[in-house]
């Protein structure tokens, strides 16, 4: 896996954040052909120091380089011929050699929640071909090819994207669960070990555009109130560390900046993950109530039954002091058991928003303790419950393949259609005393 394959990798699991080199720089241009053929032919000529000043200003060249090296590689001078084969080497796969790369923000100014449009404007000014990171058409506008699409091309840019949020730290790619949609997790691991590279002719101008910067399946979470800055930055890895440290082939964007006026509430700043499940008293019964912590809409599944590929689960225990817990199953309700999977029962939560999951009655529990749990005061029991959901897009959409009637048929096909990811985890609340403490 070579550096930028290792840097989408770590980019999506996490293993590393943003990179925070300066924000400056500047662009290479390429040369006339006739003045590469004499950089080439010098290869062969002259002194050590000659023929080392000739491979590095090669070098500074890029891959409209490569043409002249190719014709070198078969010369009858060995250390002409040597030389032109490491630089090919150096040379294959250089990005963005005479392009002009240009950033543009909008709107200038939004609260964490309002999306943010990135439009890369990339134009080659040079007489030669030039190499972009990414796709230079969009598929078919297919729901999962579109979001597929998107979520690739969101990292191809981020590679290249350093992202500076108010307290001048990196802001790092956010990327939630790829295994969710089977085409965005080809479109991950396509760039994990070999992401596109696309041809920008002489004079060719190509502009790219994520609708949603800080808000989509891969974003850079904007939650704090203040400036960031975006800056594009590529630097070839060269074998020379000299070369590296003297900036050779770097190529910089522009800096934009753009404010973000209000920020997230503490509930998400502060979020140990993407749902929050807590119980509340109400009218002699516990309600258990689930709240989207995740900074974008999510949906969550409300269909309870025993199927764990399709229905959701919510467990009631009581805790006694020892921890060795009772399940406590609530008798059934018309809403309880859904005869089969409804959509209508898969509920989109904004941020912060809340949906109860389920309730149970106090006497239900007291009477199961006093049965099972004889002899321990009520006032030491605890009442814990856990949801649990492990039914995704994928889940559903698979039920095609074992399909044996037009329902399921008919279900696996609107899986396609949903346009967010379901929650899937098996989240707890804290333990909510048996009985009201006095």
């Amino acid at each position: 896996m070579d550096s930028r394959h290792a840097t989408i990798f770590a980019l999506v699991f996490g293993m590393m954040g943003a990179a925070s080199a300066p924000l400056r720089g500047q662009t290479t241009q390429p040369a006339s052909p006739d003045v590469i053929a004499e950089l080439v032919a010098r290869l062969g000529k002259g002194s050590y120091r000659q023929r080392e000043q000739a491979v590095r200003q090669i070098a500074e060249l890029g891959p409209a380089a490569l043409p002249a090296l190719r014709h070198q590689v078969r010369s009858t001078r060995h250390e002409a011929a040597l030389a032109a084969r490491e630089l090919i080497e150096e040379l294959d796969g250089v990005l963005f050699t005479g392009v002009s790369l240009r950033l543009e923000l909008d709107p200038p100014r939004a609260r964490w929640n309002e999306p943010f449009r990135l439009r890369v404007i990339a134009e080659n000014r040079s007489d030669y071909e030039a190499l972009l990171p990414w796709e230079t058409r969009r598929p078919p506008t297919t729901a999962p090819a579109d979001l597929a699409y998107t979520v690739g091309l969101t990292l191809d840019i981020a590679e290249f994207l350093e992202v500076v949020g108010p307290d001048d730290e990196p802001v790092e790619l956010n990327v939630d669960t790829i295994g969710e949609d089977e085409a965005v997790e080809r479109a991950v691991w396509a760039r994990a070990t070999s992401g596109p590279v696309r041809a920008l002719a002489a004079g060719q101008r190509h502009e790219v555009e994520l609708a949603a910067i800080n808000r989509g399946w891969a974003r850079y979470p904007l939650l704090a109130a203040g400036r960031y800055r975006f800056q594009l930055i590529y630097q070839p890895q060269w074998s020379r560390e000299a070369w590296i440290d003297a900036k050779i082939g770097r190529v910089e964007s522009n800096v934009v900046e753009i404010e973000v006026t209000e920020a997230a509430p503490d509930a998400i700043l502060t979020a140990a993950g993407p749902v929050r499940l807590r119980v509340v008293r109400t009218n002699g019964q516990l309600v258990a109530h689930l709240a989207n912590t995740l900074d974008v809409p999510q949906l969550v599944n409300l269909n309870f039954g025993t199927d764990p590929t399709l229905f959701a689960e919510l467990r009631w225990s009581i805790r006694p002091p020892n921890d060795q817990s009772i399940v406590v199953t609530p008798p059934p309700t018309a809403d309880s058991e859904p005869i089969e999977f409804d959509p209508k029962r898969l509920r989109l939560l904004e941020p912060l928003d809340e949906v109860e999951v389920g309730r149970i009655d106090v006497e239900t529990l007291l009477a199961t303790a006093a049965a099972k749990l004889p002899g321990i005061p009520r006032g030491d029991l605890q009442v814990a419950v856990r949801y649990a959901n492990f039914c995704s897009r994928e889940t559903l959409r698979r039920t095609a393949d074992e399909a044996t009637n037009e329902r399921e048929r008919r279900l696996a096909r609107w899986a396609e259609t949903l346009p967010h990811h379901v929650f899937t985890g098996s989240p707890g609340a804290e333990p909510t005393p048996l009985v009201e403490q006095e």
